[in-house]
């Protein structure tokens, strides 16, 4: 039986890596190794999150090992941000969950009232603005 990539799941704004759990403990029971990646959704922009799944990758898988990426909401746009900055990755399947891809209209008001409950999350990424995905690339 041919091996199954690894699933890395990436959570949404506000959230830890744990929301995650449940998805990954379905994933591994049907025998996919996964990794919940969490990062600073509101301290951090978009950019550093993305460097740091890089990071990530870097230290923990072999880059010949085609991966799957799952993301939920801005998960998603991190996702996209990290196959556009990243392309030496193997890309198996992107999946997104409820992700703003043209922007959030919540998030446009919500930046103009109190900038600080969206974070740093906003520029490039809630905005609308982030990186389109490589056309090669299928997404779910």
């Amino acid at each position: 039986m041919p091996q199954k990539n690894c699933v890395i799941l990436i959570h949404g704004l506000h959230q830890t890596a744990w929301i995650m759990r449940p998805l990954a403990k379905r994933l591994q029971a049907t025998g996919f190794d996964t990794h919940q990646f969490g990062y600073r959704s509101m301290r951090d922009g978009i950019k550093t999150n993305s460097a740091r799944l890089n990071s990530w990758l870097e230290n923990h898988h072999h880059p010949d090992q085609p991966i799957d990426l799952v993301g939920h909401s801005l998960g998603g746009l991190i996702i996209r941000d990290f196959v556009t900055t990243y392309p030496q990755w193997q890309i198996g399947r992107c999946v997104t969950l409820g992700t703003p891809h043209v922007g959030s209209v919540c998030a446009d008001y919500i930046w103009r009232l109190t900038p600080a409950v969206v974070g740093r999350s906003y520029i490039d990424a809630l905005d609308g603005t982030v990186a389109p995905l490589r056309s090669i690339l299928p997404l779910g």
